[in-house]
């Protein structure tokens, strides 16, 4: 059973960009924002990748629990925390 794990580190990768978006601007949009986009391409990702088991698919590559979707929430996670080290927020 691989999809509570992959479940997981979702979650967790997701909530280092969320958060870091909330604490970096001040405002929860860009963070809901950052999930909507979330949303809409797990929903691409599944539409563009044709298979003949759609488990597979769904459930193990490009759903809500996929590989594609972890690695790119990782990628984006580490690219946010980084970005936001070089550039940081300066009180007015």
């Amino acid at each position: 059973m691989i999809i509570p794990p992959l479940f997981v580190a979702t979650i967790v990768a997701a909530a280092f960009v969320y958060g870091d978006l909330r604490i970096a601007t001040g405002s929860t949009w860009p963070a809901s924002i950052a999930h909507g986009v979330h949303n809409a391409s797990w929903g691409a990702l599944g539409a563009l990748t044709v298979t003949s088991s759609p488990v597979l698919v769904n459930e193990y590559l490009a759903g809500d629990t996929g590989l594609l979707i972890l690695l790119a929430t990782v990628v984006a996670a580490f690219w946010l925390r980084r970005w936001l080290r070089q550039h940081p927020h300066k009180e007015s």
